[in-house]
């Protein structure tokens, strides 16, 4: 598995609502096979793939270039496949998250 952090703002907040896209982006990137999508902080999502999914994903992403302004990463790992990321998340808004947008 390999991890990836995608951090976004939304292109225009009156057009894009910021909720929907986010509700769409996760069902897209789930679809594609992202798993254990968290969000630790609000404009960020952090989440695992098989380790050939790269460019899978990174199209999923790029489908949102006209919604969000992003940056999206592949998280180095160590030689024994641990990825090397520190998440000083906010607990109640991953439960939102969670409870919100991962319940299908």
């Amino acid at each position: 598995m390999r991890k990836y952090q995608l951090s976004y703002d939304v292109v225009d907040s009156e057009k894009n609502d910021n909720d929907e896209v986010l509700n769409e982006l996760t069902k897209k990137l789930g679809a594609n096979g992202a798993k254990n999508i968290t969000r630790p902080v609000a404009s960020t999502l952090v989440f695992e793939t098989e380790d050939n999914d790269f460019r899978k994903i990174k199209t999923v992403v790029a489908n949102f270039s006209s919604q969000i302004y992003y940056v999206f990463s592949l998280v180095a790992q160590t030689k024994d496949k641990k990825s090397l990321i520190e998440c000083k998340g906010n607990q109640e808004l991953e439960d939102n998250y969670v409870e919100k947008y991962l319940s299908w």
